[in-house]
C-alpha cells in the first residue's frame, strides 16, 4: 500500500492540509502568496509545536438549526447575500432565505442569518464552523474580522477536501 503525501499549493488557510491530516496523509510542503493566510498557517504551527492550546479541534460542533425552536418555529434562517441592503425593486434571486442550510460562503459576500426578530452578520467563528475549520482557526493575535472573512470565503471546505482525500485513498489501495 502506497502512502499518500500532499504538496499543498495555493494553500490558503490550510483546508486541504487539515483534511489530509485527519486521514493520516502527510503534507510535505505548502505555498501561499497572500499574507494573512501565511500568518494563519505560521500561527497554527507555532501553537501546535508549543502546545499552547488556543485552537480546539472538535468533530461535534453545535449549530443553530431551523428545528431548534419550539414547535418548528425557525430559530435561524440563512439570508442570501444578493438581497441584503437592496430595495425590493432591485430584486435578488428567488426568495433569498432558506432554513437548515447556509448559502455558499465567498470572499466578497455579506452573509447574514435571521434569528427570531434580529438579522445579523455571520461571525467569523460561525464561518469557521460552516467551512469545517476548528474554532478560532483564523483568530491570530493581529487578525481583523475582514481578513478572517476573506480567508474563510476563499478557503476550501474541510469536509469537502476530506471527502476527496478519502476517495483518493480508496483508489490507491
Amino acid at each position: 500500500m502506497r502512502k499518500l503525501k500532499l504538496l499543498d499549493l495555493f494553500s490558503g488557510i490550510g483546508g486541504f492540509t487539515l483534511a489530509a491530516e485527519k486521514l493520516g496523509i502527510e503534507t510535505v510542503a505548502f505555498c501561499e502568496i497572500d499574507r494573512f493566510p501565511q500568518y494563519v498557517l505560521k500561527f497554527v504551527e507555532v501553537v501546535r509545536q508549543n502546545n499552547m492550546g488556543g485552537i480546539s479541534v472538535s468533530n461535534d460542533v453545535p449549530t443553530l438549526t431551523a428545528n431548534a425552536g419550539a414547535g418548528r418555529i425557525p430559530m435561524a434562517v440563512s439570508i442570501r447575500e444578493n438581497i441584503i441592503n437592496r430595495q425590493d425593486h432591485n430584486g435578488g434571486n428567488g426568495v433569498g432565505a432558506i432554513e437548515e442550510n447556509c448559502y455558499t460562503l465567498n470572499a466578497s459576500g455579506v452573509h447574514a442569518v435571521a434569528t427570531r426578530s434580529d438579522v445579523r452578520r455571520l461571525t467569523p467563528l460561525e464561518c469557521e464552523r460552516l467551512q469545517g475549520f476548528p474554532d478560532n482557526w483564523t483568530l491570530t493575535p493581529t487578525a481583523c474580522d475582514t481578513n478572517r472573512y476573506k480567508a474563510l470565503g476563499n478557503a476550501i471546505t474541510v469536509n469537502v477536501a476530506e471527502w476527496i482525500f478519502k476517495r483518493l485513498k480508496e483508489c490507491t489501495n
